[in-house]
Formats: C-alpha cells, sequence, structure tokens
C-alpha cells in the first residue's frame, strides 16, 4: 500500500570519492569521474529523508527578496542546510583513523569540497 508519510528507515546513501588533484582535494559522486591510476578514498555519508517540515524550513531558509521585490533562491545556502539538517551517519576517520563523530564543529572543518560534492547529490535527490 502507498503511503503518504516519510519512511524513518528509509535513508539516502551517498558515496563520495576522494582524492588529489593539482596539489588540492577533488571529490566526486560518480565512480566514473575518478580518472584512470587514482586511488579515491571512499567517502560514506547517510542521510534521513526529509519529511514536510524540512522541507518548509530549507525552502523558507534559502529564499529572499532582492532589492526590487523578486525572490532570490540561495542554493549554497540549500546546499549547506541540507546537509546540517539531514546528516545521521558518515565513515569520516581523523588522520590516526579514530571515527570523527557528526557534530557543526566537525561539519566546518570539512573542505568545502567535500560538502559541495556531497551535498549537491543530495539536494538533486531530495527534489525539495
Amino acid at each position: 500500500m502507498l503511503s503518504v508519510f516519510v519512511d524513518k528507515k528509509k535513508s539516502i546513501e551517498i558515496d563520495a570519492y576522494a582524492f588529489e588533484e593539482n596539489d588540492g582535494l577533488r571529490v566526486v559522486t560518480d565512480a566514473k569521474e575518478v580518472p584512470a591510476g587514482k586511488e579515491p578514498e571512499t567517502l560514506k555519508f547517510s542521510f534521513r529523508r526529509p519529511n514536510h517540515n524540512d522541507s518548509t524550513y530549507l525552502t523558507s531558509s534559502t529564499l529572499t527578496l532582492d532589492e526590487g521585490g523578486i525572490r532570490e533562491f540561495d542554493i549554497i545556502k540549500l546546499q549547506d542546510l541540507s546537509f546540517r539538517r539531514l546528516i545521521e551517519k558518515w565513515n569520516l576517520t581523523d588522520q590516526d583513523g579514530k571515527k570523527v563523530p557528526i557534530t557543526p564543529g566537525n561539519i566546518d572543518n570539512l573542505d568545502p569540497e567535500v560538502v559541495r560534492s556531497v551535498s549537491g547529490e543530495l539536494v538533486g535527490i531530495i527534489r525539495l
């Protein structure tokens, strides 16, 4: 039977592939985008599915009015808020191999390339 409620048992799983490129970090969510010869580290993220409350919060928090009264949508803010609000699990470890807990501070300390890549994929999946 079709349910109109968000199934809390189902999550959104996103794998990202991190590797060095041109003396910097590159992160992609499609394994086919990893250049031949590169050995990426697989980063695993699990997000809960957004409900109506999440959708309302995320869309209302990312829409603003410009000086002319026209609505503008801030995609960077949507990606950031979606990542922070919906993240449940990740497999990230520190340089000593210890699991890094999900905290606002640890999210802030992630390389922007990681969050942009993963949250870009997330926003495409949740389609608010």
